[in-house]
């Protein structure tokens, strides 16, 4: 037989970084019903981001900018770092980091108008030789005019 037990309501706080592992567990043991947090009562409210978290979120969207720019949807690195390397690193390579991948995106756009007009035209040129040829095959003689030279029969 089933009993009913007293509901309590707690607060889990933390930081984000833990926030998985913490569900995870919560849901393995079964005994929770989670529900986002609201700032109604009891004088908690969600905190404001520490100065160099601000640093850090506007380098981090630089770097998933660059890694949208060349089509990077998950990557495995070899080794792992420490943030401290990294952010060294970021700092004396992004700007030009940024700079190499926008011209190389420039030009893969202008690349890319290049093709697509090539291929309009090639279906131009196409489309001019598949209409005479079906001139020629109905017995009609389409001309050629050499631009200001002879005259010519394509058939």
């Amino acid at each position: 037989m089933f009993k009913s037990a007293k509901l309590s309501k707690i607060l889990i706080t933390g930081s984000k970084e833990n926030i998985r592992p913490t569900i995870d567990i919560v849901h393995e043991i079964g005994a929770m019903h989670i529900k986002d947090f609201t700032e109604e009562k009891g004088g908690l409210r969600i905190g404001e981001a520490l100065p160099e978290s601000t640093e850090l979120s506007k380098t981090l969207m630089r770097v998933k900018s660059i890694g949208n720019s060349i089509d990077i949807d998950e990557y495995e690195p070899e080794e792992k770092k420490q943030l401290p390397e990294i952010d060294d690193w970021l700092g004396k390579n992004l700007d030009q980091l940024e700079k190499t991948v926008g011209d190389l995106s420039k030009k893969k756009t202008t690349l890319e108008s290049r093709l697509e007009e090539e291929k309009k035209n090639q279906q131009g040129r196409w489309r001019t030789w598949l209409t005479e040829s079906a001139s020629c095959a109905s017995g009609s003689r389409p001309l050629l005019r050499n631009h200001g030279g002879p005259v010519a029969s394509l058939c």
